[in-house]
């Protein structure tokens, strides 16, 4: 599961963005989910670009949590 429903109730997904210093930080962007079939979830709505580097296991996320990414290609990709 890639999306977590935040302490307001808003479905959220978590996108390791590379800041200045070369770290990724996760944020938490607000999306509209549609269709669940086993390993795939539409997205309907919000603001995720193609490209976006999504963290796969948000249980344990909180905005602003710097991440360690162990191969930067594989997450460009």
């Amino acid at each position: 599961m890639t999306f977590y429903e935040n302490d307001d109730g808003e479905t959220v997904v978590y996108v390791a963005e590379k800041n200045d210093e070369g770290l990724y930080i996760a944020h938490a962007v607000p999306v509209e989910i549609g269709i669940e079939s086993g390993y795939y979830t539409e997205i309907l709505s919000g603001e995720l670009q193609e490209g976006d580097v999504v963290v796969l296991d948000p249980l344990c996320m909180e905005d602003g949590a710097e991440l360690r990414i162990t191969d930067d290609e594989e997450a460009t990709n």
